[in-house]
């Protein structure tokens, strides 16, 4: 019998601390507003981190940062700097799937580290929880549709956030009650235990059919998207229940669904 996956197997990396270096790659989408990127940096070195910036972080290579060998490049020397306690991306977009089967996956797990994204970079976090077991986090990159303000105060709880969770005790159970103001709605209440896996919807449906993505069975799965039409949002959604992957989850938790476009009346 295959024994079971617990929290013991997991590739936990150490949080970043104030005072050392973090890395700023773009492994997937080119950046079109680098005075986002130069914000950003600012903020983080006056939270007492020295920021530096991998040389295809900023490029464009048609709609890509990139050529893949230069993203690939960025991300695995990223994780083997023995200096940089922490990976932040620019962006998503696109491009990240084009990295998982040239990753080396045993190279990045001798020298765990957090990587901080979501929206494309939900397939590069899944393949590396899959291949490796390595804990990632969905929060903030240093290129934000919410602009500035909005990007810097993802970036002030993200790190508040990692900074009492690095030594914390296993989570205690935590109600989710309907909200008075109508932000969020529990349609099945009841208990859920498991890891919290998902991110993107779209990107998920991507992996599919592919030696990628890792099995949500027993997982809280969180789904998040961005300008999808209600119709294609059904699809995808059809789309892994048909395939079996939403098979035996946990709980489900769903997200933003920003700037949902709406649906043509036929």
């Amino acid at each position: 019998m295959k024994r079971a996956k617990t929290g013991a197997d997991l590739l936990k990396p150490p949080a970043p601390r104030p005072g050392g270096q973090v890395a700023v790659i773009g492994p997937a989408g080119s950046v079109d507003s680098p005075g986002r990127i130069e914000a950003a940096v600012r903020f983080l070195e006056t939270r007492g981190f020295h920021c530096r910036v991998m040389p295809h972080a900023l490029g464009r290579f048609g709609y890509l940062a990139a050529p893949d060998e230069g993203r690939l490049a960025d991300l695995h020397n990223a994780f083997a700097d023995p200096s940089i306690s922490a990976i932040f991306c620019v962006r998503g977009g696109f491009g990240s799937l084009r990295l998982l089967d040239r990753l080396d996956y045993r190279r990045i797990a001798l020298a765990p580290k957090p990587l901080v994204g979501y929206s494309d970079l939900t397939a590069l976090q899944l393949a590396l929880y899959r291949r490796i077991r390595l804990v990632t986090f969905h929060g903030p990159m240093l290129s934000n549709p919410a602009g500035d303000d909005g990007n810097l105060w993802r970036f002030e709880n993200w790190l508040d956030f990692n900074r009492s969770a690095a030594g914390a005790s296993p989570a205690s159970p935590c109600e989710i009650p309907n909200s008075a103001a109508g932000d969020y709605l529990c349609l099945r209440p009841g208990l859920a235990e498991g890891p919290l896996l998902g991110g993107n919807l779209s990107m998920l449906a991507n992996l599919c059919g592919t030696p990628y993505l890792p099995s949500l069975r027993g997982a809280v799965v969180f789904l998040e998207d961005w300008r999808e039409s209600p119709y294609r949002i059904d699809r995808v959604l059809t789309q892994l229940r048909l395939a079996g992957s939403l098979d035996g989850i946990a709980g489900l938790l769903i997200g933003s669904l920003a700037e949902m476009a709406k649906l043509d009346t036929l």
